[in-house]
């Protein structure tokens, strides 16, 4: 019989005692790395005070990690990226949209997750959202207009996204959007509409119905040109080239990893 201990039991003797009470910062990489960290018990004091977060490369992640979310009290900043399996599972019988248990949160990053077709609904913190190369996903959370403190909107590559939510009229905050290589959007929902004229940038590539609205002649000519950085224009398809390299483990910042 083998009696080689698990992986779970050599992290939690190497980082028992190594963890600071203090941790800011956590990356979390490869699926041993987010079973083992999420699975130790003595880990999750340290994690009360961590404010960024980076997942990536963890397949094994079939849902939003709700529960493991919820110890991350203080957490300000969240990427996710490259988890090819997330949204997998889907919850059945649930006709209600799940929500992301972070009211801190300010900053919101998913990218290269291929699966994904839908995003929980978002905390009233957030000031920047990125959803890239999200290729699956088919519709933004519906509470997205309620974010009022919500700098900083980010869509790129979301090829099944068809439109954008009601009532972006609520987005008080925005200053930045952009939206490229999303080819199914349209046109700008009405409560959008609103706000466009008090943007500082809006750039839109790979997206030809809006581009057109945007151009010349289109419904949204004049609302655009009092933008001061505007960008319309084709773009050429962003290559899905996988930039990140596949790292196993888990870093802390400002701890070697033995």
């Amino acid at each position: 019989m083998d009696e080689r201990p698990s992986d779970v039991s050599i992290l939690e003797r190497t980082y028992r005692f190594q963890l600071p009470k203090t941790l800011r910062s956590l990356e979390v990489k490869s699926d041993y790395g987010f079973i083992s960290t999420f699975s130790l018990p003595a880990h999750l004091d340290c994690f009360t005070v961590v404010e960024e977060l980076v997942i990536s490369n963890c397949s094994n992640i079939v849902r939003w990690p709700l529960v493991e979310l919820r110890c991350l009290a203080r957490l300000r900043s969240l990427h996710i990226s490259h988890c090819t399996n997330l949204g997998q599972e889907v919850l059945e019988g649930s006709s209600s949209e799940e929500n992301l248990p972070l009211l801190q949160l300010e900053r919101l990053s998913i990218q290269f997750c291929d699966i994904l077709t839908r995003i929980p609904i978002l905390p009233t913190s957030l000031e920047q959202l990125d959803i890239s190369h999200c290729r699956s996903v088919v519709a933004l959370p519906s509470d997205l207009g309620n974010l009022a403190k919500l700098k900083e909107l980010y869509l790129l590559g979301c090829h099944q996204l068809r439109a954008l939510p009601d009532g972006m009229d609520g987005l008080t905050s925005l200053e930045a959007l952009t939206i490229r290589e999303c080819p199914k959007v349209q046109k700008f929902p009405e409560g959008l509409l609103q706000r466009i004229p008090t943007l500082k940038t809006l750039t839109i590539g790979g997206c030809p119905d809006l581009q057109k609205q945007c151009r010349q002649g289109g419904e949204y000519l004049d609302l655009v040109s009092s933008i001061p950085h505007t960008s319309i224009k084709s773009t050429k398809p962003i290559k899905n080239d996988r930039y990140m390299p596949h790292l196993s483990g888990i870093m802390y910042k400002g701890m070697p990893f033995n």
